[in-house]
């Protein structure tokens, strides 16, 4: 496949110079006639008013725009706040693909827009998923719920929840011309053609006892060990209780089943509710599963993400191009900080020069667990990688 990144940095302008700049720009974009192209970027670059974006969608011709917002956008070059990166595809194949969208009127419609999405895309040599979901105001464990009840185990679901930084106000998904705060977003692949590998790991450490989530409902914990749950949390979080719900990234949960086997899954608080003593979190939490507090370092964090590579990497000739998508969670950049770009690099070293990675920043990645069950996780690089055979 021929594979052409470009990152946008300015918005609408009226300076001359910087008109022909972004002009120069698209036209690099689409001068290999590409078949799909992904955009990922700052919130702001998903205005109407952004300048940048209404001249790719006019450009676009017959290519396919898929993207979303995020808290920091990645390409080969770097990870940026607030600048636009848009990768082109051209496969060298016939690749066969389909793109579709479901307005979601809320978190109770999660479900629902999971069941629609994945039956627009069925078909019996359907392989592979990618999905892009709103990161506010929806439930991602029953959005993927909906898609496992079509799709079952047997597709490939991968994918993420859009971003806005820490805020929890409002993110963008993109399709074609079409941006939206409430839209899920979806491509599915079909046939052979194009190999999809995944890959999902995290690099936090678990450190105090295992709690047991006595009362929980969806995504709402009430209870651990049977008392209200808000207050153990800040017993664990001490001083740093005050900083809540933010510091609430910091130290997600592992889940653990009945057994206190590992599940895989991690947890984000993304609110509190002082009224109720309740956390809410990321995703579904079931009653009676076992919770272990997590924290990291920028050390693990790396090594988690050259794990995910490691698991996703399906390119084993260097002369092949091959393409990787990066979603990583905000609450792994707030730790890293200044340091952040150590994991992209940490995942290019694993891929090697043939392969070009773009991605973002989430509040929620999307990738499937043993036997191919897509689940919502959190704290997590999770990666798709492409290579056509």
């Amino acid at each position: 496949m021929k594979i052409n990144q470009i990152t946008f940095s300015s918005s609408q302008s009226a300076n001359t110079a910087d008109q022909k700049q972004i002009h120069q720009k698209v036209e690099d974009l689409f001068r290999d006639k590409p078949d799909l192209v992904f955009i990922f970027g700052g919130v702001n670059k998903f205005s109407s008013s952004n300048g940048v974006l209404q001249h790719v969608i006019k450009k676009k011709g017959l290519a396919k725009l898929i993207g979303c917002s995020g808290l920091g956008e990645m390409s080969c070059e770097a990870v940026t706040e607030n600048k636009m990166v848009a990768t082109a595809l051209t496969f060298d194949k016939k690749i066969e693909f389909k793109t579709t969208f479901s307005y979601a009127k809320d978190s109770l419609d999660s479900y629902g827009v999971g069941k629609r999405i994945a039956k627009d895309l069925l078909a019996d040599d359907l392989t592979a998923v990618f999905i892009l979901s709103p990161g506010v105001d929806m439930n991602g464990s029953q959005l993927l719920k909906g898609v496992r009840e079509v799709l079952g185990n047997q597709v490939t679901v991968t994918g993420g929840m859009a971003g806005d930084g820490a805020h929890f106000i409002k993110t963008w998904t993109l399709l074609d011309d079409q941006v939206s705060d409430r839209n899920v977003v979806a491509v599915g692949f079909y046939g052979t053609s194009l190999k999809v590998g995944f890959g999902s790991a995290g690099g936090w450490k678990r450190f105090g006892p295992a709690r047991t989530a006595t009362q929980s409902v969806g995504n709402v914990l009430y209870a651990i060990d049977g008392e209200p749950a808000l207050d153990v949390y800040k017993k664990f979080l001490g001083e740093k209780a005050q900083d809540l719900p933010n510091s609430g990234l910091l130290y997600p949960f592992e889940v653990m089943g009945r057994d206190q086997a590992p599940s895989g899954l991690i947890r984000t608080i993304l609110g509190v509710n002082e009224k109720a003593g309740s956390l809410i979190l990321a995703g579904d939490v079931e009653e009676g599963s076992f919770l272990h507090l997590m924290h990291s370092n920028n050390e693990s964090l790396v090594a988690g993400a050259q794990e995910s590579a490691r698991q996703a990497f399906t390119n084993q000739d260097s002369n092949i191009n091959s393409f990787g998508i990066l979603i990583s969670c905000v609450g792994r950049k707030i730790v890293m900080g200044e340091s952040v770009q150590d994991e992209v690099e940490a995942v290019k070293s694993i891929f090697g020069k043939s392969t070009t990675v773009t991605g973002f920043y989430s509040h929620g990645e999307i990738c499937p667990l043993e036997g191919f069950q897509c689940q919502l996780h959190n704290q997590t690089m999770t990666i798709t990688h492409f290579t056509e055979t």
